[in-house]
């Protein structure tokens, strides 16, 4: 009998399509599935209906701030890891 190792999966969330097209080139070869999206409601409907390891979320986003979004996933995912990745200083306490 054939084990299937599941993969870790990675959900990557930005409003900036140039964004999400760099982290997909950077994390490509690595060991995990790498779902990306720019709606922070599509990340959060992927975490209900499956094991998500992390979520990595931009802070400024049109819909939602990033820190919003993340404490939605605590909230229904509490041992998804998450992590924001932002270009502004501020606005990141109490992930």
């Amino acid at each position: 009998m054939e084990t299937k190792i599941e993969r870790p999966v990675v959900v990557c969330v930005d409003d900036d399509p140039a964004v999400l097209a760099a982290l997909r080139r950077s994390l490509r070869s690595e060991p995990f599935e790498l779902l990306t999206t720019q709606s922070p409601e599509e990340a959060l409907r992927w975490v209900n209906t499956r094991r998500i390891d992390l979520v990595l979320s931009d802070q400024r986003m049109p819909e939602r701030l990033g820190t919003e979004l993340l404490h939605d996933v605590r909230r229904c995912s509490p041992r998804t890891s998450r992590v924001i990745l932002t270009a502004y200083p501020t606005g990141t306490a109490g992930i």
